[in-house]
Order: structure tokens, then sequence, then C-alpha cells
């Protein structure tokens, strides 16, 4: 019999107590799931920002976004929608019985909902969705394989198969490992090299081809070996430092193998173990690989060790006709065409006045370059509706531009009028509205107020310019991003305020030219544009400028530049300032750069926030009485690289050291190069014991006139600090050894150095003094010894056992020099033995009678030149030094080449 009490607990039970129960739960808990709830999506849009700034990474590198992060971002964004209008609808205040209690039924489902949500945003989002990264390389093509419009269009023609048969047979041949393509530019020496791999690889020649462009103001390793990264998918952090992503792409080339890396216009030697390209014969044959460079210059190809040097040669008359008519997709079929066509082939100083007889053809023309020519009249107007580029620069015999000569070039965006000797603009350039790009370098305007007119121009360089001032007027150029005035050293005014009405400037260039600033913003009656203006423009990264009074920095600002790239000099002579220009050109290694005439202590702590603490290059001229110890704390100088210290007098000790200096941190840690120039007080470089690290990473060091340098140049508590120096050049001083060994403890040091120049040292008696064998000159490849007059040998045989990679040796007018290599008491060999050297010059050396005066063989295997000059007393046959190769002696071209490579060197 159904017990009827018990079925009727059991219904109540399950009917009434358990949802009431759960009902009751979720009422009493409703603060506490809405705490939950509240922490989740706090949670959740932390998360949420976690995997934005992830992603805004991985964009920035260029790399594809996961599609599973992309789900999930919509997905977040749904979800975040769906708890504001939650959110929302727990605030609002609906009460009952007349607003005194809570609407219980609705807290009950709001409560149960809050758990819900809570739960559903803890397991879908914060707890199963870890993402390892949100972004995937992205897969390209190697820049190489892939054709362009120009390679298309490629044709060999006589006057360049000679030199692609060439470039292909030694892409052929084994023992080839570097070729180099030099000639004028615009040659096609790009276009030549891309053909040229392409067809290696289509004969199997190579597996990969790496191609990457260097050119003469940019040899940023980083940038290099990101593009050979890039080629075999090799990540580089962030983080990595030079050395690191350089043994990657080594690792990575020597296992691949067969691969043909292309440097693209080299215009000065490149350090191929900086980039991480295996270098050396040796190295190239081991992985079967090839170099195949371009460059303007013959020299570069010596100095990067090209077994081949290909000259491509401008296009022969009939050939650049036939280039002429492929390029302009124009049959030409009349005879008039013909004559245009061929004299702009040509090249010739064909006179635009004739033109308008032939105008249907370019009309059409989007592009038109005369550049480089002889053109002396311009015609009154061209109809060119659709010219986009026009490039007349360096025609020097343009005298006058007419005054409608643009009326009809609506559309021109690029403009460039450099060099030609027209000493006005003409009225109707204001036409040019769309015009983005304007160069009139070394021009003879004086005036350029309608220049104004131009409300586009993005990109203005009056470099070399003969203008007195700017006219208030460009300061309507709100659009500019490029403003370049260097060498314009007729500038006496830039109007105040014109500067900060230029919003959108990122790079300006004044050097050698404006650098009176006004000092102060205060007034109206400012003739000058004050320095604050610049710190005001937030787009300003790349600033190249002169200062000529210190006074104008601002003490105090408001807002502290961000510049990327700067080249600034604070100096109150015009001379030390236009050199500093001139220096600027030669060397673009660096890309930060400051020039001082005062101490630290007298710049503002912005600017040494700004400036100082961020230089890479740091020149100080005519800078009375300076300390760089003090200099390098009050200048924040821990990460610069290049120091250069040039006729500052009442220096005694560059780095003067006292009692409670320097402590037991590092200084000048970072420092490259050192270069001491005209230092005519100083007695030595460093006065005392340096800490641990300092000076660890100087490579190059340069000591020139300083002619109270005495004793040794570098004594024992220098040399133990300088683990990593490479270059040392001395010219000019006074010192009697180079090296001081005499109180070095036990071991070997300079094992790193690799070149060294002596050069007019009169006092000069010994290249070290001390204990022989403290000196490590194992990786020594170029000696040059000249105008030491007091040395009568070079190396001991002792030491001579230790040049193992000796290369080339140069000694000139050395007038009581009588061997090279000395007999050392107590060591006995029975050979001396210079495997790697190649060249050897001695010139105008009355008393050397032989290069090593003892019983010991003499063996030069290597050896390929030998110069000898006015040496009467010299006469050792080519086959003492027992060669293996031809020795070529006293050969002019080489010689030419020696003293051309030398010359650069001393740059």
């Amino acid at each position: 019999m159904i017990d009827i009490a018990n079925l009727f607990i059991t219904c109540v039970k399950d009917c009434v107590w358990v949802p009431l129960s759960d009902w009751y739960v979720d009422f009493s808990n409703f603060d506490e799931n809405l705490r939950a709830l509240a922490d989740n999506v706090e949670s959740l849009e932390a998360r949420k920002k976690d995997v934005e700034e992830s992603i805004k990474l991985a964009e920035s590198k260029d790399e594809v976004i996961k599609s599973e992060v992309r789900l999930w971002q919509e997905r977040v964004e749904k979800v975040s929608k769906e708890l504001a209008a939650f959110h929302d609808q727990i605030h609002e205040e609906k009460r009952c019985i007349g607003g005194c209690f809570p609407d219980c039924h609705r807290r009950y489902k709001l409560s149960k909902e809050a758990k819900e949500k809570a739960s559903y945003v803890r397991t879908e989002f914060l707890d199963n969705a870890r993402f390892d990264s949100v972004s995937l390389p992205r897969v390209r093509p190697a820049p190489e394989f892939v054709r362009t419009p120009t390679m298309e269009r490629f044709q060999l023609f006589p006057s360049t198969k000679a030199a692609m048969n060439k470039v292909m047979e030694s892409m052929r041949r084994d023992e080839v490992r570097v070729v180099g393509v030099y000639g004028m530019g615009g040659v096609g020496k790009t276009t030549l090299v891309k053909e040229a791999a392409k067809r290696a690889v289509d004969e199997g020649l190579f597996d990969h081809v790496v191609f990457t462009t260097v050119s003469q103001n940019d040899q940023d390793l980083k940038r290099i070996q990101r593009q050979i990264a890039e080629v075999f998918r090799i990540p580089l952090g962030e983080n990595q430092i030079e050395e690191q992503r350089a043994a990657l792409i080594h690792d990575k080339i020597m296992r691949e193998k067969r691969v043909l890396i292309i440097l693209d216009d080299l215009w000065r030697t490149l350090d191929l173990s900086k980039v991480g390209v295996p270098h050396g014969i040796d190295h190239l044959e081991r992985c079967n690989s090839k170099i195949l460079l371009t460059t303007r210059l013959e020299n570069v190809c010596h100095r990067m060790d090209c077994k081949e040097k290909i000259n491509l040669l401008h296009l022969s008359e009939p050939d650049s006709w036939n280039l002429f008519k492929t390029a302009s997709r124009t049959n030409f079929d009349s005879t008039e065409f013909e004559t245009i066509g061929k004299l702009v082939a040509k090249e010739s100083g064909f006179a635009l006045k004739e033109w308008p007889n032939k105008q249907p053809y370019y009309e059409s023309c989007t592009a038109i370059s005369f550049m480089c020519n002889e053109i002396p009249i311009l015609p009154d107007g061209l109809n060119c509706p659709r010219l986009q580029t026009l490039l007349l620069q360096d025609n020097n015999k343009i005298t006058d531009i007419p005054s409608k000569f643009f009326e009809m070039m609506n559309e021109l965006r690029v403009l460039d009028l450099s060099a030609i000797q027209a000493t006005s603009l003409p009225t109707s350039i204001k036409i040019l509205k769309n015009l983005r790009t304007l160069h009139l370098d070394r021009c003879k305007f004086t005036d350029v107020s309608v220049l104004g007119e131009l409300e586009k121009l993005e990109i203005l360089s009056l470099k070399e310019s003969l203008i007195e001032e700017l006219p208030d007027k460009m300061g309507r150029l709100s659009n500019l991003r490029m403003l370049d005035l260097t060498l314009s050293y007729n500038i006496k005014r830039i109007p105040p305020n014109l500067i900060s009405r230029l919003f959108y400037l990122e790079e300006l260039y004044l050097q050698g030219s404006f650098a009176q600033w006004q000092e102060g913003m205060e007034g109206t009656s400012n003739r000058n544009a004050c320095f604050e203006e610049l710190l005001n423009l937030r787009s300003l990264t790349i600033v190249k400028i002169d200062i000529a009074d210190v006074r104008c920095l601002p003490r105090n600002v408001s807002r502290t530049p961000n510049w990327l790239k700067f080249d600034i000099c604070v100096c109150r002579t015009t001379f030390t300032r236009m050199m500093n220009v001139h220096l600027s050109k030669r060397s673009s290694v660096y890309t930060r750069n400051l020039l001082l005439d005062i101490m630290m202590k007298n710049l503002p702590d912005w600017f040494i926030g700004a400036v100082s603490k961020k230089a890479e290059k740091l020149l100080y001229s005519e800078c009375t009485a300076l300390n760089m110890l003090e200099e390098y704390y009050q200048g924040s100088l821990s990460g610069l690289k290049c120091l250069s210290v040039d006729q500052c007098p009442e220096v005694y000790h560059l780095i003067h050291l006292v009692d409670d200096t320097p402590g037991s941190k590092p200084i000048f840690e970072s420092l490259e190069e050192l270069r001491i120039h005209q230092m005519d007080f100083m007695v030595d470089i460093c006065d005392g014991e340096l800490p641990t690290g300092s000076l660890e990473n100087l490579k190059f060091l340069e000591v020139q006139q300083c002619n109270y340098l005495v004793n040794a140049l570098l004594p024992s508590h220098l040399i133990k600090r300088l683990r990593n120096l490479e270059t040392i050049r001395v010219s000019g001083n006074s010192v009697e050894e180079v090296f001081g060994f005499e109180k070095l403890e036990e071991g070997l040091y300079l094992g790193r150095l690799k070149e060294m120049r002596l050069d007019r040292l009169a006092k000069l008696t010994n290249i070290w003094k001390g204990p022989a064998r403290r000196a490590d000159f194992t990786n020594l490849k170029f000696v040059t010894v000249i105008k030491c007059k007091k040395l009568k040998n070079l190396f001991s045989v002792s030491i001579s056992e230790g040049l193992l990679q000796l290369e080339d040796l140069w000694v000139e007018d050395c007038l009581i020099m009588e061997d090279i290599i000395r007999n050392e008491e107590g060591v006995t060999l029975e050979k001396v033995t210079l495997p790697q050297l190649k060249t050897l010059c001695l010139q105008n050396l009355p008393l050397l009678s032989r290069f090593y005066v003892g019983n010991a063989l003499l063996e030069c295997p290597s050896l390929e030149h030998l110069h000898v000059q006015n040496c009467p007393n010299f006469n050792a046959p080519v086959s003492e030094f027992q060669s293996t190769k031809k020795v070529l002696e006293n050969d002019q071209q080489h010689m030419k080449h020696l003293k051309t490579r030398t010359r650069m060197m001393r740059s």
C-alpha cells in the first residue's frame, strides 16, 4: 500500500523545498555573485589588453595574426557588449511597495544570471583560451625571385652581354667566391645581377639567393641582417645583440649551403663577420656559396677581396636607342620622332624650344627626365597634363625659366631643378597645387616666397642655396614633412613662429646654415625663431642643426623631444660648424651625433636626457680644461660608441683620476672608437687605474699630433683594459714606444689587434717595451710604419712566430732601420715563417740590409707583391722569400691601389 505521508513529503521536498532552497541561495548570494562576475570581467579586460598589445607588437613585425586569436577577439567583443547591458540592468532602481523594499524576484533572477555569466566567462575566455603566441611569421617569396617590371623588360645588348657572360662564368667557377660588378650610377648594375641570379638558380647553381641593398648613407647592420633572416625564416629577437643575430645567420647559411648572397650598392667596405655572412675563401668553399656585389667604386671591389671585378659600362648609342624605344613602347615610325628619341637616348644637349612640334608624344608622359644634360633653353611651356615627375637637375646652361613654363603641368607631384643657373622662379610654379616634392639644391634663387602657395608640399630641399632668410609665407606649408637647408650659409634669419606652424614636420636639416637662434619666446620684437619652437613639433624625429650660443637653449621645457636621429653642433665658431657638416657626410655610421665646444655642466638637464645620454658619437672641439671623467658622469655617456677630442687646450690627462674617483663601476663601457687629435698639452690618455670593464669594447684608437705625449702611448694599466682593440693609428706624436708591457701580469695581450699604423713618430725607438712574450699578434693583418726615424727594427724573432695572419707590411722612410725582424739573444729558430704575407713594401730605407739577420730560413709562401725602392743595401732576391706564388715586383698598378687604400684608411 502506498505510503501517502512519505509520498507527500517527497513531493513537497522535490517540488517546493529544493526549488525554494535554490531560490534562497541565489537570492541571499546576490552581492557575492555580482562580485565574482565583476572580478571575472576585470580579468577578461586585462587579458583582452594583453592580447591587443601582443597583436600590435606582432603587426609591427609584419607577422600574420592567428585566426583563432581573431575569433577569440570577436567573441570577447560580443560578450563584452552583453555584460555591459547586464551591468546597466543590475543598477536599475526597481523596488516594490512604494520603493521601500527590494524586488525579491528580480534580485533572484539577476543573482542567478550573474553566477551563470561569471562561470561562462571563466571557462570560455580565461581558463581554456591560452595562446602560446598570437601570430605566425608572414610567408612571402624571397625578394630576388619576384620578377619586377624592370626585370621583365631586361634586354641583353652587345654593350652589356659581355658583362653578363663574365658574371655567369664567375658563378660557375668553383674557385671564384666573391664577384664585384662596378660602374657609374644608372648603368643597370642592380638589374644585371638580379637577372644573373635568376639564371644561376635556373641552372641549379644555387638553392637560395639573398638580396640586400646596402646604399651610401645606410649600413644599418640590423636592417641588413633582417633582410637576410627573412629569406631563411630565421626568427630574430628585438633584444638580440648584433653578435647573436650574426651567429644565427652564419650558422644557417653554413647549414643550408649553395647560397648566393647579393650585396647591392656598396660604397665602402662592409664587415661581413658583423652581418653573419661567411667570409674568407675557406668558409665560402665549405658551404659552396658565393658573394655577388655591386658598387660604383672599383676600389670597393678590391677591399672586399673580389676575385673577379667586372666593369659595367654605359650603353652604346645604338643600344641606348633600342632601349629607349622599348621603354617608351612607341614604334617611332616618324623620322622626326626618331631624331628626338636618339638625341634623348644619347643624352645630348637638345634644345627644348624645338619640341612643340613633337608635342603629341609628351602629352601622354607621366615622367620626364633630362637630368645631367646641356639643355640651354626651356620652351615657353609644355602641354603635359598627365605629367607627375619632371627632373631637370644639373643642367647648368639653363639661365632662365619662362614665366608660363609650368602652366600645363597641373598634376605635377615631383620637380627637381637643382643646380640650374636661373636666378628666379617663374610665377607659374604656384599653379602646381599637387606638388609634393621639390628640390632646388645649389640654385641661385634668392626669393622663394612663391613656394608658400604650394600647400600640399611635403618635401622641400634647398641645400646649398643662396637665400638669406626664409619668407614668412613658408609657414603656410603645414603639410611639410621634410625641410633641408644644409649648407645654405647665407641664411641669417628665420622669422619667429614660422617653424612652429610646420605642424607635421618630421625631418629638419639646418647644418652649415642657420645657427642664430633667439633666446626666449617672450616679446614681439624677436628677430629670429627660438629653439623652443622645435621642441613643440611633436612629429619631429630627425634633427640636424647648429647652435651658435648655448644660451638659446631653454632651461626648463614643458615637453622633452624624442629625436630618433640627430646631429647637433653647439659651437661658437662658424668654421667648426661648417667642418662638422663635411665630417658628417664622410662618416654616416652613427645616427646620433653631438659636437660641443663647451662642457656638459653648461647644458640644461632636458638636453642631457634627450641628446647627450642618447648620443652614439660625441666630438669635443676647442673645449678648455676638459676632463672626460667628469663629462662621462655629467652627460650620462654610458652608451657612447665614438668619442673624438680635438684641439682642446689645457688638457693634461684626457681621463684625469682623483682620489675619490671613479669607484668600482666601469666607465666608457660601450665606447668602440676613440680619436684624439692635436692635443698640445696632453701628456697621457689616462693617469691612473681604471675600473674593470672600462673601455672593454674599444676597437679603434687614433692619436694624432699630441706633441707632449711621451713614454708609452699605452702603458700597462691601459693595455689590460683594451681586450678588444683591433686598430691603432698613431701619428705626429713624441712617444718613445707604443706598448708598455713592463708591469703586466703573466698572460697574453692585444690578441684581437688587426691593424697597426705608425706614422711620423720622430722619437719612437721601440714598438713595445718590456717582455715580448706579453704581446699576442696572432691576428695582426696590416702593419704600416712610415717616417719613424729612430726605429732600427720592427719585431723580435720570437714575436715573428706569432705573426700568423700578417698580410700587408709597409715600411717607408725609416732612416736607421737595419732589419725588419731582429735577432734575439737566447732564441734560436731554424726558420722564420710568415704564412699569410701577401704584400711587402720597403721604401727609402737606406740602412736596411736584410729582412731578417740570422741563420734561420725565411718562408713567405703566400707572397704575391714585393715593392723595394730606394733601399741601396737590401739585396735579398725574390727567391729568398720561398713563395709558392708568382711574385710581382714593383707593380705600379698595385702600388697605386695600396696608396689609395691607405688614404681611405686615414679617413
